[in-house]
């Protein structure tokens, strides 16, 4: 334990390379340790280095798969690389061998919020408030799941409650404060959160709230200001500076959010996020090139990815490209069945590809989902046409 303890240390005082040898000479001694792959994948995921963390944490459950925080850290890693369906199988997998793990099962509950089963996941959260009734985490995220279940009945209840239970701890503030927001009573969740702030200085997830909250009540100034705190607590988040990218791109300074966008994109360049506000801001500049690139990175990462596909599609239609725009907008209706707009545009295309009958069916397509659109008429008048 000291051996591993003195390896992650080295890696953590900016000595990587002697860290990591030293963690690599105990493995050649010690092949068959479970602690020592989960201490390599610590240290991997220090350096951000998270390819090569995953490969030992999947090793250290090989070796021991009762070695319960291994799964642990691989479902963070998961979830970190935007992989929920992953981080879900993980921890279903741990709670096999442990299925009262608290901790795990609030968890697999907020993975299931992710992928959006809300429902699923708002069991998750009440097993574990049934399991320990004075654990506030399945009370905090019940809250957050109810209101996604657009219950709010259910949420206002576990507001009371955590109220009553946890009054002196300063998540029952930032939680409340989320209730108010959602609930529309912005001034009281602001009273929360300084609240919050003000007992808890320096927790970046405090002042990121108040950040966004402050953008509700367009205070651009004062938002900004709070998301580069954040920056200054925690600079490897890069929440924080898309938020300033999008200030700036509300505030027409595309040469700003393209800054805050690509240290997002550098510090993070497996999210998806970073990438799709570029490509929003080059597009913004007429910059279309560059505006492909950046969705492109997009469908490496995620290739159904339906806004880069819509986007990417609108492109090279309004370049007089149909025939390679069709495939994106293609790609993004199988991904949803009910985007309107990307069959409008689809139908535009067929018609400019020369395929009538193609063109028909999404123009359609389009008139079934939004029958009362503007563009009806037009549309009926292009079938007609077609026809």
């Amino acid at each position: 334990d000291a051996g591993l303890a003195l390896g992650t240390s080295l890696v953590a005082s900016g000595k990587s390379e002697d860290g990591l040898e030293y963690l690599q000479s105990l493995r050649k001694q010690h092949n068959k340790d479970s602690e020592v792959d989960e201490a390599l994948g610590d240290a991997y995921r220090y350096l951000l280095d998270f390819p090569e963390s995953s490969k030992y944490y999947r090793s250290s459950i090989a070796k021991d798969p009762k070695n319960i925080e291994s799964y642990n850290k691989l479902a963070d890693l998961m979830v970190e690389f935007e992989k929920p369906e992953e981080a879900m199988h993980i921890l279903q997998q741990a709670l096999q061998k442990q299925p009262l793990n608290i901790p795990l099962i609030n968890k697999l509950g907020t993975v299931y919020q992710e992928l959006g089963d809300y429902d699923t996941a708002a069991k998750q959260h009440a097993t574990a408030r049934e399991l320990n009734i004075d654990d506030p985490q399945g009370y905090y995220q019940g809250i957050v799941v109810e209101l996604q279940r657009k219950n709010p009945e259910a949420a206002k209840q576990l507001y009371r409650e955590i109220g009553q239970k946890f009054p002196d701890n300063v998540d029952t503030l930032y939680y409340q404060a989320k209730y108010d927001q959602i609930a529309g009573k912005k001034e009281q969740a602001l009273e929360k959160l300084e609240e919050a702030n003000k007992r808890s200085p320096n927790n970046s997830k405090y002042v990121y709230e108040l950040g966004l909250l402050y953008l509700l009540f367009e205070d651009f100034i004062q938002a900004m200001s709070l998301f580069k705190e954040v920056i200054g607590i925690e600079p490897q988040n890069i929440n924080p500076y898309i938020e300033i990218g999008r200030g700036h791109l509300e505030q027409n300074n595309p040469a700003g959010a393209k800054e805050y966008f690509q240290k997002a994109s550098e510090l993070r360049p497996y999210k998806k996020k970073p990438y799709l506000m570029l490509g929003k801001t080059y597009q913004s500049t007429q910059e279309n090139n560059r505006a492909i690139q950046s969705y492109e990175k997009v469908l490496q990462i995620d290739p159904q990815n339906e806004e880069a596909n819509f986007q990417l599609g609108n492109i090279y239609i309004d370049a007089g490209r149909a025939e390679q725009g069709l495939s994106y907008l293609i790609q993004t209706t199988k991904k949803n069945p009910n985007n309107s707009e990307a069959f409008l545009k689809l139908g535009y295309a067929y018609k400019d590809a020369n395929q009538q009958d193609d063109a028909i069916k999404a123009f359609q397509k389009f008139l079934e989902l939004t029958p009362d659109s503007p563009h009806a008429q037009v549309v009926k008048d292009e079938i007609q046409n077609l026809q």
